[in-house]
């Protein structure tokens, strides 16, 4: 179910959501201002999809950082 780190090889839950992240903000940046029937997409612009990817980045960056200080103490 979790997409695997690259560098580890290991199912990572921060890879999976930054990578989901990414994908739900790129849907809705592609979707953004269109009418179907009655509902119209929000607009949405580029730096809302910018703090998105910076929240979940910086989730990802944090937990790198962490990990890599737990091998260290092995």
């Amino acid at each position: 179910m979790w997409i695997k780190d690259p560098k580890t090889k290991q199912p990572s839950v921060t890879v999976t959501l930054l990578v989901v992240t990414f994908l739900v903000a790129l849907g809705k940046i592609l979707l953004a201002g269109i009418t179907v029937g009655s509902f119209t997409m929000a607009p949405f612009i580029g730096t809302d999809f910018a703090a998105m990817i910076a929240a979940v980045g910086g989730l990802y960056g944090f937990r790198k950082h962490t990990d890599r200080d737990k091998d260290d103490r092995e």
